[in-house]
């Protein structure tokens, strides 16, 4: 199309605009009003559900841990031995936030053995809550019940204890308060700064409240009144949604309703919970309202639009080149993620949809050169640049939001003599091979970098220091009991360090540094934590 017509069929569209621009004021509210419950709050009702299920789900790796523990294992241990066994890893595991009451070692005859507490020693536990489903060939069990020692709602998490020979011959029970949820899931939704805490459910699968900020009486024993708006779309296998609780009058909507369903991981499948969050109308609206403000602003500004129509219009007709010629400024920066947004046929058309597709191709080549400058080409963990820039970027996360960051930085002991024995090409061999297994045993947010030769550095986000301990005590283990070929089996020091909310980079760095220095000087193939608080 000639830029002579182009010019008359834009003057026809502006006056097409000017009457429907009353319609398209409505059209933009009721596209913010979706963007932000769809993005805000769902945000919000995901992350909240994720900490629920981290909680348990780190809580079920604890008692599976602790039902390994050759002291429970073993059918000589005397109820002693026991004792001092789960109060030593009651102490070890403690949060804040999700404390346990207690943790018991019972028969499976439901028995009382042994008690942190002491409570109800020789005591036999009835067949009720989730003994039933230990009766019914569970291994692990997560339950919501009174305890009977307690006397309040806790939650139960057990674990079938094997001896040596695989048969099952005892149940380790732990109990979390029902308040933890609390501080559990108020602490995110405070991120999002919503003016006021909203009504928060955590409900079964078949609309059981199990928690809940608002109801305590009916905790255990009542559905969920607005079940039915969600429970179509998690029947359907939907993990988050939205939708309206009209209250008595349907149409009269109190409140919006937000959910997010338990997903699960390869580690731990979770409950199927679902966290539900009720936010009355005139919070979620309130953009909405301002936004109806704004447009009587754009609607006088319209017609002082007609006034200088001329001059718009000349702007238009060029408008084109004066976006190509502005991305390709910004391609000379280095700026890649952009496109021309040009759709018509003619020449400039043209021009555009070859700009962007070179611009695409370049941003695709900047990307691979990125990813091959961020990996050690040997290993394939990350090089000493991107792990530095990850701990900067994790270091800044973990003071934003408060949350536990630790740092294992381990070497290989006497690698030289391997090199020197063997040969550099073997030397490499058994780098890579302590890589991996050091990828079998950590999380995939976590991130391990070559920091230089045969040394290397792990940092865990949402990791304390006695967890951190833990994970580097398990690597330690799984490199020692690792046959090699030709090497046979080597060994590496750990330093261990827990982030203060003081430390810079280099700080931390150090002392996480100088553990692994005290590891070394103490004969080697060791963990060494750094207890500087």
């Amino acid at each position: 199309m000639k830029i002579g017509a182009k010019y008359l069929l834009i003057i026809t569209i502006i006056t097409i605009l000017l009457g429907i621009t009353a319609l398209s004021g409505v059209l933009l509210s009721t596209n913010l009003l979706e963007r932000e419950i769809t993005g805000k709050y769902l945000a919000m009702s995901a992350y909240a559900m994720e900490k629920v299920h981290r909680l348990f789900s780190r809580r079920y790796e604890n008692m599976r841990m602790l039902a390994n523990e050759p002291v429970i294992r073993s059918r000589d241990s005397t109820p002693a031995r026991i004792t001092d066994l789960i109060k030593a890893y009651k102490k070890t595991h403690f949060s804040s936030y999700a404390p346990y009451s207690s943790i018991s070692f019972f028969a499976l005859d439901r028995t009382r053995i042994a008690d942190t507490e002491g409570q109800g020693i020789g005591q036999r536990h009835e067949l009720t809550g989730y003994w039933q489903n230990i009766a019914a060939g569970n291994n692990y069990v997560l339950d919501i019940s009174a305890s009977e020692t307690l006397g309040k709602d806790v939650f139960h998490l057990a674990c079938v204890v094997r001896d040596y020979r695989g048969v099952p011959f005892g149940v380790v029970v732990s109990r979390i308060p029902v308040e933890s949820l609390t501080v559990i899931v108020e602490r995110p939704l405070k991120l999002f700064k919503l003016g006021l805490m909203p009504k928060v459910d955590l409900i079964d699968k078949n609309g059981l409240i199990l928690y809940s900020t608002h109801n305590k009486a009916g905790m255990l024993k009542e559905i969920w009144p607005a079940f039915d708006v969600v429970k179509e779309e998690i029947a359907a296998g939907e993990y988050s949604g939205m939708g309206f609780f009209t209250g008595n009058s349907p149409r009269n909507p109190e409140d919006i309703l937000i959910f997010a369903r338990e997903e699960g991981d390869t580690n731990y499948l979770g409950n199927d919970w679902i966290l539900a969050i009720s936010i009355p109308q005139q919070i979620a609206l309130s953009s909405m309202i301002g936004l109806r403000n704004r447009l009587i602003l754009v609607i006088v500004a319209i017609g002082c639009f007609c006034a200088v129509i001329a001059t718009i219009l000349s702007k238009t007709i060029t408008r084109p080149l004066v976006l190509l010629s502005e991305a390709a400024t910004e391609v000379g920066e280095g700026k890649l993620d952009i496109a021309v947004k040009v759709s018509s046929g003619d020449e400039v058309g043209r021009l555009a949809l070859t700009f962007n597709s070179m611009v695409k191709r370049l941003d695709e080549l900047n990307r691979a050169l990125q990813l091959a400058a961020s990996v050690d080409k040997l290993t394939g963990a990350l090089n000493r640049r991107k792990i530095d820039e990850v701990m900067l970027s994790e270091m800044a996360r973990a003071k934003r939001y408060q949350s536990p960051l630790s740092v294992i930085m381990f070497d290989l002991d006497h690698f030289k003599q391997v090199n020197d024995t063997y040969g550099h090409l073997t030397g490499d061999e058994v780098l890579k091979a302590v890589v991996e297994v050091t990828r079998q045993k950590i999380r995939a947010t976590d991130s391990l970098g070559r920091w230089g030769g045969e040394e290397f550095i792990l940092l865990l986000p949402e990791t304390d220091m006695a967890e951190a301990n833990e994970v580097a005590e398990k690597i330690r283990r799984s490199i020692e009991h690792c046959v090699l070929a030709q090497v046979g089996r080597v060994t590496i020091s750990c330093g261990v360090a827990e982030m203060r909310e003081v430390d810079s980079e280099d700080s931390l760095l150090k002392r996480v540094d100088d553990a692994l220095y005290v590891a070394k000087r103490k004969g080697r193939n060791l963990v060494e934590a750094c207890n500087l608080v």
